[in-house]
């Protein structure tokens, strides 16, 4: 899943960019940005508290799902959050690493059920002169996590939809 918006300047982007970053990084915030009410995320430290910042490395996202009308909780770790400026193309790059995970109580999914390559998700927001762009590294399923792609997707498009710059 990939999506990007021109912008009419550099400055513009800059800017763009900045809005999208700290979408990203504000996870209490995707639920506002997801239509349905069926998954909701919320960041926690490592005991399961919920926390009431950006995220950070160590971190973890409960997702709460709709699965065949049962309510789950999947874990994800937040492995690492990266930002990278490349000056001399006028880019700039932040990714977010995740990792299925246990529950802080160490209950949960089980994790063997997942191939290795399902259980890692990073989401990458670059800007490049006036293109901003986001994307997944999932490759495409009907699930991530148990969470259904479409949500993933619309969280992604909402994370980069911005109103203020709208046409």
């Amino acid at each position: 899943m990939k999506y990007q918006v021109k912008l009419n300047s550099i400055e513009d982007a800059d800017e763009y960019f900045l809005v999208a970053k700290d979408r990203l990084l504000d996870v209490n915030e995707w639920n506002s940005i997801l239509t349905d009410n069926y998954n909701t995320f919320a960041l926690t430290n490592a005991q399961g508290q919920k926390l009431h910042r950006d995220a950070h490395c160590g971190d973890m996202i409960k997702a709460s799902i709709e699965l065949n009308n049962t309510r789950k909780d999947r874990w994800l770790h937040i492995d690492k959050i990266q930002y990278d400026s490349y000056p001399d193309i006028n880019a700039e790059e932040i990714s977010m690493n995740l990792q299925l995970s246990y529950s802080p109580s160490g209950n949960g999914v089980d994790l063997s059920k997942y191939k290795e390559e399902d259980r890692y998700l990073t989401v990458v927001i670059n800007r490049t002169q006036a293109l901003v762009t986001i994307k997944n590294t999932a490759t495409a399923k009907d699930t991530l996590f148990d969470i259904p792609t479409k949500n993933i997707d619309q969280l992604l498009k909402g994370i980069l939809t911005i109103s203020e710059y709208s046409a």
